[in-house]
């Protein structure tokens, strides 16, 4: 009879400058397993870095990350604790996570590394940031590598330490979709009306206001007479007109950025800025000028009233310089040509 071969023993130990304290359990790893250090190499989200130098990921995005260090094969497993720990301890609460690698007895956040990427010191995963914790939850890394005759189940997790380049930190959006979505379209209206005002206000100088208010219609006469007293203040109305124009375009492109990629958030939003709040408002604006800015009206004394502490000093100080607005002055030879 051929004699049963001797079962492979599993006593694992970690190779540590310091020997571990009585009392604590001594973890079983692959000889040299280690991580010394991380990189992101492509993130879904642009990552973001905090004032300690942890990188900051967006929830429940992915991001190709890069794992430095040594023993790496292609049996390694890779997953996250928020637990803080011992550099080369056991690895307690390792992130559950739903994963086609799940068994019956329980899920873990366990990619592997890729394989093509396996160099001497470093590898590449592809990682999806958990959502649990919430955001500003660290989590740091814990790694195990499988070998021939041991269940994965008997292998423990081995956490990687605290350090800030061996840790991720989560974040959350600025705003959820649907407000991103309110803000942005009420950002182009803003926009659009900003800009037809621009130019429908300012096209029309005081003494084209008043012949239109003593022989216009009688609609024409109420909107002259809407318009007057706010369009005596030229310059006034010029910086609150502008600088509430910069402040919606700015705040679009703030929130495109934060539910889009950078690129996609500065093309999207150049796009609708340009088609939806210059274009299409001037060309209206160019015709019925009159009528959407006496219609307005309120729109425009309420935003001359948000930005007063900076438009007016500065609109004093377009006075000092230019002089007062004179509006259109027509001699002799130009009322001729004109009647």
């Amino acid at each position: 009879s051929v004699p049963e071969r001797p079962k492979r023993q599993t006593n694992w130990t970690v190779s540590s400058d310091h020997p571990p304290d009585e009392g604590t359990p001594v973890v079983t790893v692959a000889a040299g397993l280690q991580m010394n250090g991380m990189r992101v190499e492509s993130a879904d989200k642009e990552p973001t870095y905090g004032d300690d130098g942890v990188v900051e990921l967006l929830l429940q995005t992915n991001a190709l990350l890069r794992l430095f260090g040594t023993g790496f094969s292609n049996s390694t497993l890779v997953t996250v604790t928020a637990r803080p720990g011992t550099r080369l301890e056991v690895c307690e609460f390792p992130t559950a996570y739903t994963s086609p690698r799940c068994s019956e007895g329980g899920c873990l956040l366990c990619p592997q590394l890729e394989n093509d990427s396996l160099t001497e010191f470093s590898a590449l995963i592809k990682f999806e940031v958990p959502a649990m914790g919430g955001p500003g939850t660290n989590f740091y890394f814990c790694l195990k590598d499988e070998r021939d005759g041991v269940t994965m189940a008997s292998v423990p997790w081995v956490h990687q330490g605290t350090q800030s380049w061996l840790a991720i930190r989560t974040y959350d959006k600025l705003l959820p979709l649907w407000a991103s979505i309110c803000i942005i379209l009420m950002c182009l209206a803003f926009s659009a009306l900003f800009s037809g005002l621009n130019l429908g206000l300012m096209s029309m100088d005081q003494t084209d206001l008043k012949v239109i208010s003593n022989t216009g219609s009688e609609t024409e006469r109420r909107y002259a007479r809407a318009i007057m007293p706010v369009r005596k203040k030229g310059n006034y109305l010029l910086c609150s007109i502008l600088l509430g124009n910069v402040l919606v375009n700015s705040s679009l492109t703030i929130i495109m950025d934060d539910i889009t990629s950078g690129l996609v958030a500065v093309i999207g939003s150049t796009l609708a800025i340009v088609i939806f709040g210059e274009i299409t408002p001037q060309a209206i604006c160019s015709r019925h000028g009159l009528a959407i800015g006496a219609n307005t009206i309120i729109i425009t004394k309420i935003v001359m009233g948000i930005t007063f502490p900076l438009a007016y000093p500065i609109s004093l100080f377009l006075d000092f310089m230019l002089g007062a607005e004179l509006g259109n002055i027509y001699t002799r030879e130009r009322l001729k040509e004109l009647v």
